[in-house]
């Protein structure tokens, strides 16, 4: 079970990369033609996908390190558990139940 976990974190994890380095790339090809063709001013939807961008690389970064100081600090206290969701047993296969 605990192998399944690491796995879902690495995916999380690598997914959670290449969507930062997409928008990265993004990001430096607009500053990159705002700065070789510095006539022309940046565009107001530039300016909205920078912003979305940043805000969004600092929500994602804020939720991970906010969610591990809060599950490091629970466990660190002695009267607070960290609670985590189970397994559901799988529902029985419909065929296999019989009807009256």
């Amino acid at each position: 079970m605990k192998r399944e976990h690491e796995l879902k974190d690495w995916v999380a994890l690598i997914l959670a990369l290449s969507i930062c380095i997409a928008l990265n790339l993004m990001v430096a090809g607009i500053l990159y033609n705002a700065i070789v063709h510095s006539h022309v001013p940046l565009s107001e939807n530039a300016t909205q996908v920078l912003t979305g961008a940043i805000g969004g690389i600092i929500g994602i970064l804020g939720s991970y390190l906010g969610f591990r100081e809060g599950e490091r600090s629970a466990l660190d206290q002695p009267g607070l558990s960290v609670v985590r969701s189970e397994p559901t047993p799988e529902a029985p296969d419909t065929d296999e139940l019989e009807h009256p």
